[in-house]
């Protein structure tokens, strides 16, 4: 027996059937940015031709169009389909982050899990459902450039905070 819905009809609670499972798949955002990062992370996967020039990218509606991609042969990576261009593997991977007490579910679609009901100690979270605020953020390593020059311009800041600080107590004493 489990709680009543609005309608006082009685629900059962999870677990009690044999084929309760959950089912977690990918929002329409997670999808499109795991498309993205594809489509910007496989190009730079092309193999270049003898000439040295990249090749054109073959257009494609499906990961079928791209089986007989030539130029993705050197990198060991089979062809993918993102934006409609046949790029070189799979280069994003859709993590599902998931608490120990959820496994998948033998035999049965991808993307059902089952409670593992050996797991005792488990607060049962997953982390796609996390606030939208959390997320990636991808950037082009600038070297050490960059550091060198804000640890400087931070240091020089310092130094001069100081001094007139220094100074500032100096003529305080005099007007005193």
């Amino acid at each position: 027996e489990g709680e009543e819905d609005p309608d006082g009809e009685v629900v059962k609670n999870y677990g009690d059937d044999a084929s309760d499972a959950v089912l977690v798949r990918p929002s329409l955002l997670e999808m499109s940015i795991f498309g993205l990062l594809n489509n910007y992370l496989g190009q730079g996967a092309v193999t270049a031709s003898e000439d040295g020039t990249s090749p054109t990218l073959a257009s494609c509606s499906s990961v079928n169009d791209c089986a007989s991609v030539s130029y993705c042969s050197a990198t060991s990576l089979s062809a993918t389909c993102a934006s409609g261009q046949c790029v070189c593997g799979s280069r994003s991977h859709y993590h599902l982050a998931l608490d120990e007490a959820l496994s998948a579910t033998a035999n049965d679609i991808v993307g059902m899990f089952s409670v593992d009901e050996n797991e005792q100690h488990s607060a049962m979270y997953t982390e796609p459902y996390w606030s939208s605020s959390v997320g990636c953020r991808l950037y082009n390593d600038a070297g050490k450039d960059p550091g060198i020059w804000t640890a400087s311009v931070g240091f020089l800041f310092s130094l001069g905070c100081a001094l007139f600080v220094r100074r500032l107590k100096a003529e305080m004493v005099k007007e005193k």
